[in-house]
């Protein structure tokens, strides 16, 4: 069973990385060598800009390789206090062992998680991806019910400010319809419709 099932008393946030060659054999306009380093850097600025207290409940979950970017050592040296997870663990135990999750990448992690009823906030800016026309709208309303940032800033003050509670914003009734609706829109237990919305989303 799939089903999301924290576990008690916890208070881990979960990053989940994403990572490219540095020379890109795909033709992909998800993002290239460049760009890379602006979505790195804006993990960093996040991390940076979070009080104390939550940096030592991160948990980042690193790309099954590393391209030789040293990603670990440039993390853990910049913030030593957060933790890190390997890839090979199962993803549905990493969801179960965080009170909720950032997914910093428009792969298919989130509807994994968006299906199994995980608390998901996404996190990307516009100069690492650009999402098409017809997403936008979607984005929109992701960034006004708090389920999606675009500046790595808002989202630290957002975790920062202790009136803010990710968990209510997750289990309120706009945010399980929007859930709902990606659902039935791009998973719904249909491969192809995942595979239809990493193509919109590239």
């Amino acid at each position: 069973d799939k089903k999301y099932k924290p576990k008690k008393n916890n208070n881990k946030i979960l990053i989940i990385l994403d990572n490219i060659p540095e020379f890109n054999t795909e033709n992909s306009s998800k993002y290239n060598a460049i760009t890379y380093k602006n979505y790195l850097r804006d993990i960093i600025k996040f991390i940076k800009n979070l009080k104390q207290n939550l940096k030592s409940k991160i948990i980042v979950r690193l790309y099954s390789q590393d391209y030789k970017k040293n990603i670990y050592n440039i993390l853990k040296n910049k913030f030593p206090q957060i933790s890190f997870q390997r890839s090979d663990k199962n993803i549905y135990e990493a969801f179960n062992e965080s009170k909720f999750c950032i997914i910093a990448n428009n792969s298919t992690s989130f509807l994994e998680a968006y299906s199994n009823n995980v608390p998901t906030i996404l996190f990307w800016t516009p100069k690492t991806f650009l999402p098409r026309e017809n997403v936008k709208k979607i984005l929109k309303e992701a960034k006004k019910l708090k389920l999606f940032f675009d500046k790595p800033e808002n989202l630290a003050n957002f975790l920062n400010n202790d009136k803010n509670d990710f968990e209510k914003v997750w289990k309120s009734s706009l945010s399980n319809n929007f859930r709902k609706k990606i659902i039935y829109k791009f998973a719904n237990l249909d491969k192809t419709k995942i595979k239809k919305l990493i193509n919109i989303l590239k």
